[in-house]
């Protein structure tokens, strides 16, 4: 993963979450790609509103989890009651029942996977919303640790560009933009949008 590449993807899947695609395809923006069922959602999120360092957040649903097991352990109780009943009529009714309690823990299951959460977060710098939820480790640690850091390392690099009104000259920027361009650290087409921005701030500045 190299922080040149004109876009740079994270392909996540979740067992009962469904899946969702990250992908920073210029230095301005992230595109997110969620699909759930049916449910597809695609949106935007502007890399200049994030803040550079993510935070972790972790959340083990308890309650869904106790009463999975709850459900799990009486539905395989009925069923050891009904393979050692005498009767056939109620071993269908004792199965019946064994049947429904399992299909109740599984749902219990699915809550649990559904409301626990292990997951990176990056913030909107100017609510303080979350703006990326990304599900911990997935779909390896590796990977998912380069793309954390590509990200990080461009919202910061944004951010430390951010002018204030009045406060640096335009000459003053472009040339920190081009020290950067000469070390590797951004590409040709990362400087010119990095300039620009800093171009189009300038102009609102002067408007206001």
């Amino acid at each position: 993963m190299q922080p040149n590449e004109e876009s740079i993807s994270l392909f996540q899947r979740g067992l009962f979450g469904g899946s969702q695609i990250f992908t920073i395809d210029s230095f301005d923006s992230v595109v997110v790609r969620t699909r759930k069922l049916h449910k597809k959602q695609d949106y935007r999120v502007p890399i200049h509103i994030l803040n550079p360092t993510p935070y972790r957040f972790k959340n083990t649903d308890f309650p869904s989890l106790f009463a999975f097991i709850g459900f799990a352990a009486f539905a395989s109780f009925i069923t050891w009651g009904a393979f050692n009943t005498k009767t056939q009529y109620d071993f269908y009714g004792l199965m019946g029942m064994a049947l429904s309690l399992h299909l109740v823990a599984f749902i219990c299951l699915s809550m649990f996977f559904n409301k626990s959460r292990d997951c990176y977060i990056f913030t909107s710098k100017y609510s303080g919303q979350t703006a990326l939820l990304m599900w911990t480790n997935k779909p390896n640690e590796r990977i998912f640790n380069s793309f954390v850091e590509e990200l990080s390392k461009r919202a910061g690099f944004v951010d430390s560009f951010e002018i204030s009104a009045g406060n640096k000259s335009l000459s003053d920027e472009i040339a920190k933009l081009n020290e950067l361009k000469k070390a590797g650290i951004l590409s040709q087409d990362e400087f010119e949008n990095a300039k620009q921005r800093i171009l189009n701030t300038l102009k609102a500045q002067a408007k206001s």
